[in-house]
């Protein structure tokens, strides 16, 4: 069996409710860490690449933990409460994290603590995902600023809320403990079967996301790539103190040394038989790794998502062009274009 008989079709309501209305994501898609400690703010500021020192209570911001190479370990996203920062990582990816931070960890009064199994993770996102919001909580503000991180309640169950615009849309994540699950659960299914919102499966959030050029950790980012090809350049401050990888990240930047360009890349296929990565190839000569592939519905042709040579972005002004895989299949591309900062 090919590959392409195994990619899963999305469910057009399910698309529709993330790019037009709002879909509800009730399935795993983060890790969470927890610091405490008088230095914790300092210590995470040190070794990621924000400038994060300064975020206020209830307030957030997206960094990325770099090898001393450069190289993505993971983004994280940081929201500082009154006595903690909770940390959002890559699925399956905290205790990485903690071992990384633990390395670097000395004398400084931090504690860092796994909390992934003591909660849960639900996610909404879509252009009236703040209207959703408003109808699963009762006195909330009209409008929550991105970044921003909150606490609502359901019958006296309380929940964090975080707005951090995950798939470019105004999307949310709720946090709760484990024994709140229900309550939410129960309220998020009357509010879809009476407004027009939908809970959603993987394959579309793949297909809005690749659609949006938004890189997933474990595709695009990683070991292999720096943050400057992942598209994470509003993740990282060139004005700030060291943290580790920091001077190759700022020697790549001033001497535009980026090796490759992250894009979206369209095509058609008669079949393709291996999952990326594949390697791209023109007349033979390797320009660019397919790294996230999503089947359009129109059933003929594909969306995904490519690191290019920084040597082949003369491909970008090329339209209908064919090209090869490399597990041997023709493609014919539509087009290739850079994807926006992330």
């Amino acid at each position: 069996m090919s590959f392409k008989n195994t990619i899963a079709n999305y469910i057009p309501k399910e698309y529709q409710a993330l790019s037009k209305t709002s879909g509800i994501i009730n399935f795993p898609t983060y890790g969470l860490i927890k610091f405490t400690g008088n230095d914790s703010l300092d210590l995470l500021n040190r070794l990621s690449t924000n400038n994060i020192e300064n975020l206020q209570i209830n307030q957030g911001a997206q960094t990325v933990i770099t090898s001393n190479k450069g190289k993505i370990l993971d983004v994280l996203q940081v929201f500082r409460t009154e006595n903690s920062l909770i940390i959002l990582t890559s699925l399956n990816n905290e205790s990485k994290v903690i071992e990384h931070i633990e390395f670097f960890t000395f004398s400084e009064d931090v504690v860092v603590k796994k909390i992934t199994e003591n909660k849960f993770v639900y996610k909404i996102s879509g252009p009236q995902s703040q209207s959703l919001l408003n109808k699963l909580f009762t006195g909330l503000q009209s409008h929550i600023s991105p970044f921003t991180i909150l606490e609502a309640s359901i019958n006296n169950h309380c929940f964090k809320i975080i707005r951090n615009d995950f798939m470019r849309y105004p999307g949310f994540v709720i946090i709760g403990n484990i024994c709140d699950q229900k309550i939410l659960t129960d309220t998020l299914v009357n509010i879809a079967e009476n407004f027009d919102f939908e809970f959603v499966n993987p394959e579309a959030i793949n297909a809005v996301r690749i659609d949006q050029g938004i890189p997933e950790f474990g595709k695009e980012l990683t070991e292999k790539y720096n943050p400057l090809e992942g598209n994470l350049i509003n993740s990282i401050s060139f004005n700030k103190g060291c943290y580790v990888g920091q001077e190759v990240i700022a020697r790549l930047n001033t001497y535009k040394k980026v090796q490759n360009s992250l894009c979206l890349i369209q095509f058609k296929a008669l079949e393709i038989s291996k999952a990326p990565p594949n390697n791209l190839y023109l007349k033979g000569k390797p320009f660019g790794v397919l790294t996230s592939l999503s089947k359009n519905d129109d059933n003929e042709s594909y969306l995904g998502l490519a690191y290019i040579s920084k040597k082949s972005t003369d491909l970008f002004t090329l339209k209908n062009f064919q090209a090869e895989l490399s597990s041997k299949e023709t493609i014919h591309i539509s087009y290739i274009k850079p994807a926006d900062p992330v």
